[in-house]
């Protein structure tokens, strides 16, 4: 997205940095610039009048506008703009860009598609079983180990064990691990003077790549599970909360990264999630259902090339590669049927030439400049993939700027979280 951001009310190079750092396109602008276009206007509440967003509401007709406000009950100069409480959680702000970014451009967000349903579409024994084992363990209150690879779901999971037990209706946080280096994981569940974790009390904590977390970590959600206190500036708190875990099950294990006395107490109750290619005759199911959720209940549907492919690939990524793909292809498509040509390059079948008599099909070849743009296209979301998303780190391995890759990203119409896991905390109360 192409952002504006109005300097007045005080210095936001800030703001600017962070959503830059997403891949938006951002300009710090004075109140007298001659010149403006945008996709979103972030401006200061208290520093513009009524009349004074009019007349920019006019110079900027397809623009939404973000007031910054100093209270949630701060009244906004007009009715038609959203609102974000000063100072500004940089996280906060930019899951709302994104989700305005999605909304904007009509693309489904490809991790609303790894829901319940589509997740547990088919009829394969192996997610029959998993299905009768969530219900099995929804009856006790015990931790649960989520097993499963990367973008098998987890976290969905997780959710349905939740949404099934004595504790539904109550809060359901999940938290990546992975996304808290170092103590940032122990100072966002337990520092503060009111920690995170009361936030949930009563309901159910999962932790992902719960591998990750440090010691300090470990004994606090030993203490936990074992004698529902934790400690607050050295004074004890009850807590009731059922924790889950999640992580690849070669890494879940004795002798690996956690003691030994919370690895037993967390598996009480352990589940593996099929990884996809195990559920080849589930594919189609899923497929329809994600292509039905994308194309808002309208009827959607795929080549016999197209579903070759599918087919023949074995996504290593799992059901949120899958939805990524379809996403893809659906922008793609325009709502045409979705040929192989709509789906990433990496799915698409690539035949090779003869090696025997060297002969190849004319109509087939492309010119050099085609064949490396799509290289480069496939490398980049292989790297971006790699690194879970990370921007810095994708710069660093590919040799580039961080404005060099999002220029190349924005070239190959890559979208600014693709490849990136979940990593921001999830918060469900009801």
């Amino acid at each position: 997205m192409e952002i504006i951001i109005f300097e007045t009310g005080g210095p936001r190079a800030e703001l600017r940095d962070a959503l830059t750092g997403a891949g938006h396109e951002v300009h710090l602008v004075a109140r007298d610039a001659p010149e403006l276009w945008a996709d979103l206007v972030v401006l200061d509440a208290a520093s513009w009048s009524a009349n004074d967003v009019v007349r920019l509401a006019k110079r900027l007709p397809d623009a939404e506008l973000l007031f910054l406000v100093g209270s949630l009950d701060a009244e906004l100069p007009i009715e038609d703009g959203m609102a974000l409480l000063e100072p500004v959680e940089i996280p906060k702000l930019l899951r709302l860009v994104r989700l305005l970014a999605e909304a904007r451009s009509g693309r489904a967000d490809p991790r609303d598609l790894v829901s319940f349903e589509t997740l547990f579409s088919g009829d394969s024994p192996a997610i029959v079983d998993l299905l009768r084992q969530v219900r099995l363990v929804a009856q006790s209150d015990q931790p649960v180990s989520i097993y499963g690879e990367l973008g098998s779901g987890r976290i969905v999971v997780a959710r349905a064990i939740h949404e099934r037990c004595m504790r539904q209706g109550r809060a359901f946080m999940a938290v990546n691990a992975a996304g808290f280096p170092g103590d940032q994981l122990d100072h966002h569940l337990f520092g503060g003077s009111e920690p995170s974790i009361l936030r949930v009390a009563g309901g159910t904590l999962f932790i992902d790549f719960v591998t990750e977390i440090s010691a300090a970590v470990q004994a606090k959600l030993l203490r936990i599970v074992e004698d529902k206190l934790f400690t607050v500036h050295g004074t004890d708190r009850p807590i009731d909360v059922r924790i889950m875990v999640g992580d690849d099950r070669s890494k879940l294990r004795v002798g690996g990264t956690l003691r030994p006395q919370l690895y037993y107490r967390l598996k009480v109750h352990e589940l593996d999630l099929p990884p996809l290619r195990e559920r080849a005759g589930d594919l189609k199911a899923i497929v329809l259902r994600m292509l039905h959720r994308l194309n808002d209940g309208r009827e959607a549907s795929l080549s016999s090339a197209a579903t070759r492919a599918l087919d023949a690939y074995g996504f290593p990524g799992n059901v949120r590669e899958l939805a990524h793909a379809l996403t893809h292809a659906a922008v793609l498509s325009q709502g045409r049927p979705i040929e192989v040509e709509h789906l990433p390059a990496d799915i698409q079948p690539h035949a090779e030439p003869d090696e025997q008599d060297g002969s190849l099909d004319l109509e087939t070849l492309e010119s050099l400049d085609a064949v490396a743009k799509r290289f480069e296209r496939t490398y980049l979301l292989r790297v971006l993939r790699a690194v879970g998303g990370n921007r810095t780190r994708a710069a660093k391995i590919l040799d580039l700027s961080r404005k060099g890759l999002w220029q190349k990203l924005k070239a190959h119409g890559i979208a600014a979280d693709e490849g990136r896991e979940e990593s921001e905390e999830e918060l469900v109360i009801g």
